[in-house]
């Protein structure tokens, strides 16, 4: 579904948080949320956290 669209899976919002973040940081880990994930990561959502994620400076790598 998201791969046939010119959604950007990986598209950072005001706040910092990509798609998938927000799906595990404000999901209940239900049935619903887990099937958003997978659809997010099916679509290459990336996994890990960028450098510039606000508060974090350079402590991810």
């Amino acid at each position: 579904m998201l791969r046939t669209t010119s959604i950007k899976v990986d598209h950072v919002n005001d706040l910092g948080w990509t798609a998938l973040l927000e799906a595990i940081i404000l999901g209940d880990g239900g049935p619903n949320h887990q099937q958003v994930v997978a659809h997010l990561l099916d679509a290459g959502a990336g996994q890990g956290l960028s450098r510039s994620w606000p508060g974090l400076g350079n402590a991810v790598a």
